[in-house]
């Protein structure tokens, strides 16, 4: 048993002022007994009035504005030391319901020749306790009975439950039994204070008519715990009383070992005060996720978790450790590894014919998460979820810049949820015939490091799951909204937060929204623009004509003010022709087909690459410039565009035609057969 005399401070947000009473003193007429105390030896009577702060004389407390009053069988216990008399004191006194005062003896340790009165008003250390009537049935007071004089009065916390189907019985028995109320001073009679919060919990979501075991902890690991019996709605209800002043964010709340969320800051709680709490047993959704879940568990059945044994206990599998959240989605990374020893190609001999996306993507039949989807992390997923469990950003999208990130952070929580160890694991960002992976070399520093490797190389594959809105039904790209700049399009037509997501829906991503708005430049597709994900002719240079010929197209002279022009017209059989090698090679973008519901694949217009770059500006990249749509593919699971020219389909002259340099972000024009140009197809939805 352990008895507990100092406690840390404590609070919530949802205040229930219920109990607040303040002090009333009497005159000197509360000792009735002002005899000398001579000849009765060692004991003393006492009679004396008694209240509460802020109420009159005769009333306890309050509840729901309605009074409870002192009643037939409450007590007081007085003890108390007088240094100037040398002697100790204590005793119970009854509540006389006659009189509205509490009246007995004291006994003191050695005879006394004052009254009462003056012994109480001269004493330097007193304590005053309100015994309620039936306290004894709960031990949340005792009295250890010594000389008599040196009696002392425990209190347990432990013992601080009250419990009933009826959430307002609950709550007034708490009042009534624990509601721990004293004084340290006498001053013509007693005027208690309030020392305890009441905390009036209910909780939803259990099984009906069933027992369960409350447990509140503090920080200091005591322990009040009791079990109740849930009503025909599944909801426990039960009041707990705390040391007043302490800090709700301190404690902690299990039902039947199933961890309960009470606070997310901090709350001081106040004495005398009742706090009506509300909260659900039921696990939460991984789409409820917060940052304050990262390092917990995520279940196949879509819940967290604080563990795997409490996945385990609600009879789903643990599955994966939520490592990043935030406002629009998740990502948690897998326990354990799909495998080791694999490639990023299909080529592996550990591989069965699969790349490293497929069969993560496997994973969706055979590991199936509600309302999440498995996928290869991106250079990006892996750097977000590193940050998410504590490394130092900034995320970057191009991982041509080596990233140098401590793993540390999400080591600790793998391994304190039982996850397989960080070793080398592919992503699925692609870097032209090679890809990208994330070594975790180990060591003191524990920094991951981005490296390139052969598709056909050898590395772990660790899939992740991402969920929350991200993997919410994805919609066509005629829905897009400007938030979805950045995002790709898969060959089925829909949008997909990258590349990884999309091969986990079973389709394939084929180009990045770039633009969202009605200036296309087109007449039939006024929605939107997006370039592919890689460079058309297989990423090797051509030139715009063969000859520096008239193409017969609008000519734009001035290239700060370029007008609308549609490069979809240009989609025909003249420019589909080895004459025209960079139309050529747009049109057929490498034999992939465009995407459904979208145009066939075009060379943009000038008037089109400018409508795309603004767009990107402080979406794809922080540059606000050309720069981020140029880098801004790499992070989705595309090519970024050449660091150098790229083709429009505007002509400037009978000899010239438009291209942007984008290594310094300007337009240039060149003879057409100029042949170090690189192609980059757009489609329009």
């Amino acid at each position: 048993m352990k008895t507990k005399t100092i406690f840390n401070r404590l609070a919530l947000a949802m205040l229930m002022p219920a109990m607040l009473l303040t002090t009333a003193c009497s005159s000197s007429d509360d000792i009735i007994n002002n005899e000398n105390t001579t000849k009765k030896g060692y004991t003393i009577p006492v009679t004396v009035n008694v209240t509460r702060q802020g109420d009159d004389a005769t009333t306890r407390a309050t509840y729901s504005g309605n009074k409870l009053y002192f009643s037939e069988g409450d007590k007081l216990f007085v003890s108390g030391y007088d240094w100037g008399n040398s002697l100790d004191y204590a005793g119970t006194l009854d509540y006389v319901p006659a009189s509205g005062k509490f009246s007995g003896t004291i006994t003191i340790s050695k005879a006394y020749s004052g009254t009462a009165d003056e012994l109480l008003t001269s004493t330097d250390i007193t304590k005053v306790v309100l015994l309620p009537n039936g306290y004894g049935d709960y031990d949340f007071f005792s009295i250890a009975e010594n000389h008599g004089y040196d009696d002392e009065l425990n209190h347990y916390y432990t013992y601080a439950f009250a419990t009933s189907t009826n959430e307002k019985t609950a709550k007034v028995l708490a009042v009534e039994q624990f509601s721990y109320e004293s004084t340290l001073e006498y001053s013509s009679g007693f005027a208690l204070s309030p020392c305890n919060a009441i905390l009036n919990f209910t909780i939803t979501g259990l099984t009906s008519g069933t027992e369960v075991t409350a447990t509140l902890t503090d920080a200091s690991s005591y322990n009040t715990t009791g079990n109740v019996t849930t009503d025909g709605s599944g909801n426990a209800t039960f009041a707990i009383a705390v040391p007043g002043g302490t800090d709700f964010e301190d404690y902690s709340l299990t039902v039947d070992d199933k961890a309960i969320t009470l606070a997310s800051g901090s709350k001081e709680l106040v004495p005398g005060h009742i706090y009506n709490i509300t909260r659900s047993a039921a696990p939460r959704a991984l789409s409820e996720a917060t940052t304050d879940d990262i390092g917990k568990i995520a279940g196949a059945d879509g819940n967290i978790y604080d563990t795997k044994a409490a996945a385990t206990t609600a009879g789903t599998t643990a599955v994966a450790m939520i490592s990043y959240v935030d406002a629009s989605h998740g990502l948690a990374i897998a326990l354990e590894n799909v495998g080791t020893g694999m490639s990023w190609d299909n080529s592996g001999s550990n591989n069965g014919g699969k790349t490293a996306a497929e069969l993560c993507s496997a994973w969706n039949t055979s590991k199936a998460v509600t309302g999440g989807i498995w996928r290869l992390p991106s250079v990006v997923d892996w750097q977000n979820m590193l940050v998410g469990c504590g490394a130092t950003g900034p995320v970057n999208e191009d991982p041509s810049t080596s990233f140098y990130m401590s793993y540390s952070g999400m080591e600790t929580k793998l391994t304190a949820v039982g996850g397989d160890a960080l070793t080398s694991f592919w992503t699925s960002t692609p870097a032209g015939s090679w890809a990208w992976y994330v070594n975790f070399p180990g060591g003191e520093e524990a920094l991951a490091l981005i490296r390139t490797g052969s598709q056909s190389g050898s590395n772990g594959v660790r899939a992740c799951l991402a969920f929350g809105t991200a993997t919410a039904g994805p919609k066509v790209a005629a829905d897009a909204t400007t938030e979805d700049i950045g995002k790709v399009i898969g060959a089925d037509g829909n949008i997909y937060a990258n590349a990884a997501d999309a091969t986990a829906a079973s389709t394939t991503a084929v180009a990045m929204i770039t633009y969202v708005g009605s200036a296309t430049g087109e007449t039939s597709y006024t929605h939107g623009l997006a370039l592919a994900l890689s460079d058309a002719n297989s990423g090797n240079y051509c030139c715009w004509k063969t000859d520096n010929t008239d193409a017969g197209h609008t000519k734009q002279t001035d290239s700060s003010n370029f007008t609308s022009e549609s490069g979809l017209q240009y989609n025909d059989a003249t420019h589909n022709t080895e004459t025209y090698p960079a139309f050529k090679a747009a049109i057929a973008n490498n034999g992939t087909a465009a995407p459904t519901g979208c145009s066939d694949w075009f060379l943009p217009t000038a008037y089109q690459w400018n409508q795309m770059i603004n767009a990107c500006k402080n979406v794809l990249g922080t540059k606000n410039s050309y720069e981020d749509l140029r880098d801004g593919f790499y992070g989705v699971g595309g090519t970024n565009l050449a660091n150098g020219t790229v083709w429009s389909s505007t002509e400037r002259s009978d000899y010239k035609a438009w291209d942007c340099y984008f290594a310094e972000g300007r337009w240039d024009d060149d003879d057409k057969t100029y042949s170090n140009g690189s192609v980059r197809s757009a489609i329009a939805f």
